[in-house]
């Protein structure tokens, strides 16, 4: 317990406004985050080179008891294999509750994009979806700064929305949701 008090107390640093964690491992639905307060925590992973490291590598095996076989790790992220990627911190997840996610830090046109996708509809939809936000990227012009979280379950609260479309002109909100079920969270960092 004392690791989850680190990590909440940890969080509420971080400004995670509207997080609280019941579990170090993720797995346990009474963990809770906005799109918002995710981004920040990967923000604040990035300054760990350990966990960029960890995070994007493709498998690892190892050893963990001298007198059994090895365990071998495959990362779930399936845009680490892709040379087209730039990804610099990646976590995906899944469970029954909350659905598929992905979180990235990926570079983009040598800018730094935050992605975070939660409820994904399917197995493969967090993979399609940023390659469609990272496409979309390269022809609209941001502020330095402005990233994109598309966490589908979220609604948008009022403060939210204002945010989005503080940034975002309206047909590209209008294109972009065609394309995806809902933009669910924009700020500015």
């Amino acid at each position: 317990m004392a690791f989850v008090e680190s990590m909440n107390k940890k969080a509420a640093a971080l400004g995670m406004q509207t997080s609280h964690f019941n579990d170090p491992a993720g797995l346990d639905p009474g963990n809770v985050a906005s799109a918002r307060d995710t981004a920040r925590m990967v923000r604040a992973a990035m300054s760990y080179p350990l966990i960029r490291n960890a995070t994007t590598t493709r498998s690892a095996t190892v050893r963990p008891y001298k007198d059994c076989g090895e365990l071998r790790f495959n990362n779930t992220n399936r845009l680490l294999g892709n040379k087209t990627w730039d990804i610099q911190l990646s976590k995906t997840g899944y469970i029954n509750e909350s659905g598929r996610s992905l979180v990235m830090q990926a570079e983009i046109d040598d800018e730094p994009l935050t992605i975070v996708l939660l409820d994904s509809f399917g197995k493969l939809t967090p993979f399609g979806d940023s390659n469609r936000i990272r496409n979309k990227r390269g022809r609209i012009h941001y502020s330095s700064g402005l990233d994109f979280l598309w966490p589908a379950a979220f609604p948008l609260s009022q403060s939210d929305r204002k945010c989005l479309l503080d940034f975002m002109p309206e047909p590209v909100i209008a294109g972009w949701q065609a394309g995806i079920d809902a933009i669910a969270d924009a700020f500015y960092v």
